[in-house]
Parts: structure tokens; sequence; C-alpha cells
């Protein structure tokens, strides 16, 4: 009887994206979608036709991500421009796909890499088959590029991308709702000041009228502000754990592809911060990271 692989492999990476590591995400997600939901229902509380559409705008937003048309829209989006297969970065990068398929690693096929100035770090997987430079990449050592493509690429077919992918339209939603919530309340704000304005009487009624709406505006944007910060601020604390078991899921793929020396020489060459990491780091220590693998190649785990 044969056995079904891909159903295999797609057991194994439900299995991994249900992980209760990925708890905090998925609470996040949800938290995100209520507040959307919070917002559709001032807009269009009394239009249920317009509420029912902003839902199904935002489920389709999400079903486009992980559609060969979402690579494509992302791509336009950090106006990224394909990085030549016959370049030295390029036949790292076969490489790479070679060994992910000769250690079992299935839907390798049409993952391309692109160069941008449009993100803040070396590397970056955006979406299921596209992997953007930026252009500092090229200035690496060799064994810190292939080290860092692996790593990226181990995010697409460790499946992680799938939640990356996810956060990104919550994130995107959270910041929209924000900038909604903003401008609805400086609306707001600003009608008042033109009511005190009219009704404020002599000039010094006037005076004091723009100086107490002025204050207003103030508060209203230091909330804002700090509101701001505090969304980030829980939404770095609930995906911590996502982050730091997907720091260690890549480097040990690394591993298994057979970059072991390069992934160990790419850790060697970061500065050490310490053996343990603040509740509060979102990312583990390289101390951290060094012990795992060092833990994975020894059969512990």
């Amino acid at each position: 009887m044969e056995v079904n692989t891909d159903m295999v492999e797609e057991k194994h990476y439900f299995k991994g994206i249900l992980s209760i590591k990925n708890l905090g995400v998925f609470i996040y997600i949800i938290v995100n979608f209520i507040l959307f939901l919070g917002v559709a229902d001032l807009f269009f509380s009394d239009h249920k036709g317009y509420f029912d559409l902003s839902i199904v705008v935002y489920f389709s937003l999400m079903a486009l991500s992980f559609h060969k048309l979402g690579d494509m829209v992302i791509r336009i989006l950090y106006k990224a421009e394909k990085a030549d297969e016959r370049s030295v970065v390029g036949v790292y990068f076969e490489d790479l796909l070679y060994r992910a398929s000769d250690n079992n690693f299935t839907q390798i096929n049409n993952i391309e890499l692109f160069f941008s100035d449009k993100i803040d770090t070396y590397v970056k997987a955006v979406s299921r088959k596209t992997i953007i430079l930026n252009k500092n990449f090229l200035n690496l050592e060799d064994f810190q590029q292939q080290a860092l493509l692996a790593k990226e690429l181990g995010v697409i077919l460790e499946k992680s991308i799938y939640l990356e992918m996810v956060m990104k339209i919550s994130n995107f939603v959270y910041f929209l709702l924000f900038l909604i919530y903003k401008c609805y309340y400086f609306i707001i704000t600003a009608i008042c000041m033109m009511a005190i304005s009219v009704v404020g009487g002599s000039r010094n009624n006037s005076d004091n009228s723009f100086l107490a709406s002025f204050g207003l505006v103030t508060l209203i944007t230091l909330f804002f502000e700090k509101l701001k910060s505090l969304g980030v601020f829980m939404k770095n604390i609930l995906i911590r754990s996502y982050l730091r078991d997907r720091e260690f899921k890549t480097d040990i793929f690394v591993v298994k592809i057979g970059l072991k020396n390069e992934i160990f020489g790419l850790l060697h060459s970061y500065d050490y911060t310490g053996k343990k990491t603040s509740m509060f780091s979102i990312l583990p220590s390289i101390y951290e990271r060094e012990e795992k693998l060092k833990k994975f190649i020894a059969g512990e785990f």
C-alpha cells in the first residue's frame, strides 16, 4: 500500500502551525479581527451590506496572500528585481534548493530570489515563493550568505511563512484601524474647535477656547501615540514564543541540509550579548541558538 507523502507532509505542517508555541500569534490575529469588526460596525452599523462586504474584503486579502497573485503583488510593492540565476548568489540558492530536495523537503518549485532596497535586513522571505535580498547582502562573506539564504528558505519550507503572511495582513489591519480611529477623533475634535470658536463670544473667550482646543488635540495625539506603542508592545509579547521557535527551527533547517559549519560561522560572526535574553526580548540570544543546535546535533531532540 502506497503512502501519500504529500498528505503526510501537510499533516506535519498543520501540526507545526497549530503548535502551542504559536498560540500568541492566533490571539493577536483574533484580537485584530475583533477590532476590525468594531470599526466596521462603527461606520456601517446602518448598512449591513457594507458591513458584510468589509468582512469579505478582509478574508479576500487573507486568501490573496496565499495565492500566486499575492506573490506578484508583494513583488510589485517591494519593487523587486529578479536576481540573476547565473550570479554567485543564484548558484548558492540553486545549491540550497537541491540540498533541501535531497533531504525530502517538498514544494521547492518556483521559489525565486529578488533584490530590493525596501527591506531593512540582508535577506527576508516575504511570501510563499519569494525571497528578497538587500543590495548590502552582496558585501557579506560567502558562509554568511549561504547560512542566511538557507534560514530564509527554511522559513518557507518549514511553513512558518504562512503565519508570517497572516500576521502581515493583521498588522496592516491594525495600523489601518489605528489611522481610522485617529482621523475619526481628529475630525470630531476639529468640529468641536470650530463650534467653540463660533460661540466663544469675546476675544478673551475665543483665545481661551483656542488654548483649550489645542490642549485637547495634544492630549488626543499623545493618547493615540501611547495606544500605538502599547499595541506594538503587546504584539511583541504575544508573538515572542513563535519568533523564538522560528529562529531555532530555521537554524536547525540549515544543519539538516548540510551547512553546519556555515550556520555556526554565522553565529560566531555576531556579537555575543549574554547567555539568556530578558522576557521582553523577542529573539533568542546567540548562546541559546548555539546550545539548541548542539543539542540537535547530539540527538537530544
